[in-house]
């Protein structure tokens, strides 16, 4: 039988005119898919958890359409929907806009348990013709045990030995009360460059300094540690560091 669940929706946040390459919520980066969810706060505390979801338009006067799922981790391990009447309903844009995102808010979670969200996405024509549909799941939230915070900064860049190509350097550090364990670390030069690296561990309270070769800087540089929001973190909004040329040391 499912578990019933309290459920609360937070905040429906409309697309806006902004260009299909739209900004993700406090990492300075943009998205590579067309929509995507991710966990980006929790409380132990007080049980409650909030998960965001968004998606790109994929041609003018499309209506995108969204709808949460609430998972929860059984003895077997594996997944399964909780019962929460409140998410069944489908979060819809309106005609026209690029980009629309939901946050969603779920209470009630039961301690010692996990959580994830999974999101299913429509696409719609302006005649309502059904586009395109698909579906993405976010990280996994715990309710219990000591967690990685893991944090990225930006501390140097230096010359190479080709024109135009530098050498950065960026401390992943790990400010929670558990190891990380293949965190990646996502290191980009705007307009220019993006790679993404895998740290294999880094303790709790220490750091690893990784280097990244690239382009030297014209706007700004973006790290930012687990991009993707695979690993469950104390906190998940403080992962990235975004940052203009002039405030990068360099040496």
């Amino acid at each position: 039988m499912l578990r019933r669940l309290s459920i609360a929706v937070v905040l429906a946040l409309a697309g806006t005119s902004a260009g299909a390459q739209a900004d993700l919520p406090g990492t300075g980066q943009t998205a590579s898919r067309s929509a995507w969810v991710r966990a980006t706060s929790c409380s132990r505390s007080e049980h409650k958890a909030v998960f965001y979801g968004r998606m790109l338009h994929r041609s003018e006067g499309q209506r995108m359409w969204m709808c949460f799922t609430l998972l929860e981790r059984g003895e077997n391990g594996r997944y399964a929907p909780v019962e929460a009447p409140s998410l069944k309903r489908w979060r819809k844009s309106k005609p026209g806009v690029k980009a629309f995102g939901y946050k969603q808010r779920v209470r009630g979670l039961s301690p010692d348990s996990a959580y994830r969200a999974r999101v299913d996405y429509r696409w719609y024509d302006a005649d309502g013709t059904l586009d395109r549909k698909a579906r993405h799941g976010s990280g996994v939230w715990s309710q219990s045990g000591p967690l990685p915070n893991l944090r990225a900064r930006v501390t140097g860049s230096s010359a190479t030995e080709l024109t135009g190509q530098r050498r950065y350097t960026v401390r992943l550090g790990n400010v929670g009360e558990a190891a990380a364990e293949g965190a990646k670390l996502r290191f980009a030069v705007e307009g220019a460059s993006s790679e993404t690296k895998t740290v294999s561990y880094v303790a709790a309270h220490d750091f690893q300094n990784v280097s990244f070769r690239a382009p030297a800087c014209t706007s700004s540089v973006t790290a930012e540690a687990d991009p993707g929001d695979e690993l469950n973190e104390t906190v998940e909004t403080d992962n990235s560091q975004h940052l203009s040329c002039a405030q990068v040391p360099a040496y």
